[in-house]
């Protein structure tokens, strides 16, 4: 039977899913780990562990692992102040990504243009930049995906000794994009110490103005800009997440000591921070190379338009991240797995423990959580392997499809993988 039948809450391949299967439903409001709707799954995944006959191997004996989770935010009362003008957070920059600590302070720094991003050869040496901010401005040919993915972190490890790397970049994001001002990860318990690398901050094209004291096309590397006065505080609260661990005890006594472990992340990513066009973003993801069409469908899908659903409905709002295959479909295949041992006449050897983690689209934070911290013993462990995205179609990239299992980290398999 097609995952996707299953994913919906079909009575599924094994007979698990006997009640529609809530985790892509709306209510959870896309399993963002910090949200309820992650805590709800987790204890859906429990109730249903414990249905199917599973061991609870948590915390204490319980079917969970509390994973010290928090998130960080740049305050509302950031500034950055320049001669004539005060720069505002969201409106005017962003700070990307909020790491660790307080942010190193900008009070009494003076801006250097450092050049543009990507011509390293041209760009000013690192000696130059200590004890300052860099400017760097963005070439126009660079495209607003590689702005938002690639130019982020470099510029800030070259740029070492630096108060903070502005990169003039922020007029290039999308709006839903621009208004993260966050990062989740794994709660801070140092206390306030002051961050080890330079902050990366994107700042709007005028501002960037505002902050050289002239255009960025006016100006060569090295060029000295205002000095720059403002705070860029840091708010961060606790929000812990869950992750969902139970057994099925194997039947070898020799072995039952030893787990194969089978993880997925029950985790998504949430609300958007502005509704969007629900229509509109379906039909661009199944006309796109990778994005939605299965095998035959793509032709016919790309005389899709926008112009023809309106045609059927008006326009519709939504903002939940849904998550069915990414990783709904995992976290429901564990299941179906441990309902299909658990009846099976002949159990395996090893005990199998089951692992569903939270924060993974946080930066896998709750997997690397357990692995840090895990609730039976690490050399017990022979071999862990995750499900994600079940089922995702022919297009993706070159060699997947409904019969193709890809395989990541295939050559790190250890030995004892032939005598399980």
């Amino acid at each position: 039977m097609p995952v996707q039948s299953w994913v919906r809450g079909a009575p599924g391949v094994f007979g698990v899913s006997a009640v529609p299967f809530p985790f892509r439903a709306d209510s959870m409001l896309g399993r963002d780990a910090q949200s309820g709707g992650h805590d709800k799954a987790a204890r859906y995944l429990a109730s249903e562990a414990a249905r199917l006959g599973l061991q609870p191997a948590g915390e204490s004996g319980s079917w969970f692992q509390t994973v010290p989770l928090g998130v960080r935010r740049l305050s509302s009362e950031s500034r950055i102040v320049v001669p004539g003008a005060t720069l505002r957070p969201t409106r005017d920059f962003k700070v990307f990504p909020v790491g660790h600590g307080q942010l190193r302070p900008i009070a009494g720094a003076r801006v250097v243009f450092g050049g543009m991003v990507g011509d390293t050869a041209r760009q000013i040496p690192a000696p130059a930049a200590a004890g300052r901010i860099v400017l760097l401005g963005v070439p126009a040919d660079m495209t607003a995906e590689r702005v938002y993915r690639d130019i982020v972190y470099g510029p800030t490890s070259r740029f070492g000794q630096a108060v903070a790397v502005a990169i003039a970049s922020l007029d290039y994001l999308p709006r839903e994009r621009r208004v993260i001002t966050s990062l989740v990860g794994i709660a801070n318990a140092g206390g306030p110490a002051a961050s080890d690398q330079p902050s990366s901050i994107l700042v709007t094209e005028s501002a960037a103005r505002l902050m050289l004291g002239r255009g960025l096309k006016d100006a060569v590397p090295g060029t000295l800009g205002e000095v720059i006065q403002g705070r860029l505080p840091i708010d961060e609260r606790s929000t812990p997440t869950k992750n969902v661990v139970a057994t099925l005890p194997g039947a070898d006594p020799a072995l039952r000591a030893t787990y194969v472990a089978l993880g997925a992340h029950s985790d998504h990513i949430g609300l958007a921070p502005i509704p969007l066009d629900h229509d509109s973003v379906r039909a661009a993801a199944i006309t796109r190379t990778g994005l939605g069409a299965l095998g035959g469908e793509r032709e016919a899908a790309r005389a899709i338009s926008i112009d023809s659903i309106r045609r059927l409905r008006a326009q519709r709002a939504d903002s939940v991240f849904n998550g069915a295959d990414d990783d709904d479909s995992g976290s429901v295949a564990l299941l179906e797995i441990a309902n299909a041992l658990s009846l099976s006449r002949e159990r395996p050897r090893r005990s199998i423990l089951f692992v569903w983690h939270g924060a993974e689209e946080a930066g896998l934070v709750g997997s690397r959580w357990f692995m840090d911290h895990p609730t039976v013993p690490r050399d017990s462990i022979a071999f862990e392997i995750n499900l994600d995205m079940i089922g995702r179609g022919t297009n993706d990239t070159s060699g997947t499809g409904r019969r193709v299992l890809q395989l990541i980290g295939a050559g790190r398999l250890p030995r004892e993988l032939t005598s399980c």
